[in-house]
């Protein structure tokens, strides 16, 4: 039997290529996404689907699912295919310990530091580099705030 190996953000196109390369590797690729939908879901790849919702909007339902669906199905090994996956999966990579699953996320607080723009800022203006005018939004800012905002907006 060859390993299996549960891939997350099918959602994504792009993980799609990632669930192709590891099936065309020779191994079992099992794929999370948000719904059966998604190409990934639907790729002849994939050797089944696990349902869990999107890991910004729920982390910790996100983690339980992936948790037991790893158990489950004899999972080998637990790979993020987006930056919300990782940043769901690193502060709990422990709750697939018991299982003898590996996750392929480094500690939390280094995947912090990576994701962190703020952090990025402080950095490169530390050696000199200079950023764009930045304005840090959330959801309820966003709601609020003019829309003439320039671009480029990301």
């Amino acid at each position: 039997m060859s390993a299996r190996v549960l891939l997350t953000g099918g959602d994504e196109i792009g993980v799609l290529g990632a669930l192709r390369g590891l099936h065309q590797a020779g191994y079992t690729t099992w794929v999370q996404a948000s719904s059966g939908r998604s190409y990934a879901a639907r790729s002849r790849a994939a050797a089944g689907t696990i349902e869990a919702p999107d890991p910004r909007a729920d982390p910790d339902g996100f983690v339980s699912i992936l948790a037991a669906a790893a158990e489950r199905h004899r999972i080998g090994a637990v790979l993020p295919g987006t930056e919300a996956g990782l940043i769901a999966l690193a502060p709990q990579k422990r709750r697939f310990g018991a299982a003898g699953v590996s996750v392929g996320v480094p500690d939390a607080d280094v995947v912090e530091r990576a994701t962190s723009k703020e952090l990025l800022a402080e950095l490169a203006a530390h050696v000199g580099l200079t950023m764009p005018p930045t304005t840090r939004l959330d959801l309820a800012m966003l709601e609020s705030v003019d829309c003439a905002l320039d671009l480029p907006v990301v």
